[in-house]
Order: C-alpha cells, then sequence, then structure tokens
C-alpha cells in the first residue's frame, strides 16, 4: 500500500513538472502565426495531464485557447494579443502558482469564455 502511494505521489510530481514546463513553453514565445501547431498540439498535453491530476480549471483555460488555436487556424487569421491573454491565463491555474478561490477561478474562464465569443464573431464577420 506505501508503495503504491509514493509511486502516485511521485506520477503526481513529475505531471505538475511537466504541465509547468509545457505553460513556461507556451510563455517563452510570441505566439506566430507559424507556432500554431505547436500551440496547438502543447494544448492537448496540457488538457490531458490537468484532467489527469483533477486541476479542472487548467484544462478549463486551456481548452479555451485550444478552441481559440482552431478557430484561427480554420479562418487563416492571427491574433497574438487574444493568445497571449489566454496564455497568461493558464498561469493562473499551473500547480506551482497560488491558490485562487472558485469566485476568482470563476470569474477569468468568464472572461476567456467571453474573449472566445468576440474573436469568433469577429472572425465569421469577415
Amino acid at each position: 500500500m506505501r508503495d503504491g502511494a509514493l509511486r502516485r505521489a511521485g506520477q503526481r510530481e513529475m505531471g505538475f513538472a511537466a504541465l509547468e514546463a509545457l505553460i513556461a513553453l507556451l510563455e517563452a514565445g510570441s505566439p506566430t502565426p507559424s507556432r500554431l501547431p505547436e500551440l496547438a498540439r502543447d494544448d492537448d498535453r496540457i488538457v490531458t495531464l490537468a484532467l489527469t491530476f483533477g486541476l479542472t480549471p487548467l484544462a478549463d483555460a486551456t481548452k479555451g485557447l485550444c478552441y481559440m488555436t482552431a478557430l484561427l487556424r480554420k479562418r487563416n487569421s492571427f491574433d497574438a494579443e487574444a493568445l497571449g491573454v489566454h496564455i497568461r491565463a493558464l498561469r493562473l491555474f499551473a500547480p506551482d502558482s497560488p491558490l485562487i478561490s472558485d469566485m476568482e477561478a470563476a470569474l477569468v474562464l468568464g472572461r476567456i469564455a467571453a474573449l472566445a465569443a468576440h474573436l469568433a464573431s469577429h472572425l465569421s464577420a469577415r
């Protein structure tokens, strides 16, 4: 029993370290059109790891980034500022970041959703 708990704790540490590294990778460079496929790949990895370790707000924020990345690729468009906002929001929910309240998390996730909806309507109007 004790070995299983230690193994799970070790897996959790490795998962959290991987999440931190992926978020740092997204933060490291400014979003560019050529980086959209890379962003999409890393977004998927973050969602999978976040859901695996029960980090639902991080997964939800990353799903917003996935949606935006897919929308921009589909429309052959680009919005560095909107992508930057989403990427910065991931840091709020990262494992090593200070905990935020459920109310604060809901507020951030709501704003991210509103930004994505605005961008979607703006792109469809073109």
